[in-house]
C-alpha cells in the first residue's frame, strides 16, 4: 500500500468517526468508565489522525533518503572506478612514450575530453589523448584507446599520432 493511500485512509477514517460521537461516547462510558465532551472527542480523533499522518510521512521520507543515499553511493563508486581506470591507463601509456616526463594527459577536471564506457563485463574502455615530446623534442598529440579491468590491468591499447 502506498503512503498516500494510507494517509487518505487515515483521513477518511477520522472524518467517518467524527459524527459517531454519541455511539463512541456511550461505548467508552459503559466499558471503560471514560467520559469526555464532544469538543474533546473531536480534538482526540483529529490529533490521532494527525499523528498517524506524520508517522506515515516521516517513514516515507526515511525510505526516500535511504534510496537517494544508495544512489549517491553507487555514483561515487562508479566515479572512483573511472578515475582509477584512467590513472592506470595513463601509467601504461606513459611507459610507451619517448619522453614520459613531458606527458600532458587530457584532464577532465579542466574540461578536456576523456571518454569512458563501462563495458558489460565490468571493464572500462577509455578513449583519450596525451601530448608529449618525441625524439626530436617536438610536442605531438597521441590519441589512445584501451581497456582497464578491475585490477588495473591495461589491455587492447591502440594509439594513433596526429
Amino acid at each position: 500500500m502506498k503512503p498516500i493511500h494510507i494517509v487518505l485512509f487515515i483521513a477518511i477514517a477520522a472524518i467517518a468517526l467524527l459524527p459517531l460521537y454519541n455511539i463512541v461516547h456511550q461505548f467508552l462510558k459503559e466499558k471503560i468508565l471514560l467520559s469526555f465532551s464532544k469538543r474533546t472527542y473531536y480534538k482526540l480523533i483529529l490529533g490521532i489522525a494527525l499523528i498517524a499522518i506524520v508517522f506515515v510521512t516521516y517513514d516515507t521520507y526515511q525510505k526516500n533518503e535511504a534510496k537517494y543515499k544508495d544512489e549517491e553511493t553507487a555514483i561515487a563508486i562508479e566515479k572512483k572506478k573511472l578515475y582509477d581506470a584512467y590513472n592506470h591507463a595513463k601509467k601504461a601509456i606513459s611507459k610507451m612514450l619517448k619522453a614520459p616526463l613531458t606527458a600532458q594527459f587530457a584532464d577532465p577536471q579542466k574540461g578536456d575530453i576523456v571518454r569512458y564506457e563501462i563495458l558489460d563485463n565490468g571493464k572500462v574502455l577509455i578513449k583519450s589523448y596525451v601530448d608529449s615530446q618525441n625524439s626530436f623534442g617536438a610536442m605531438l598529440r597521441m590519441e589512445f584507446e584501451c581497456i582497464v579491468d578491475e585490477y588495473g590491468t591495461v589491455t587492447n591499447i591502440k594509439t594513433s599520432e596526429r
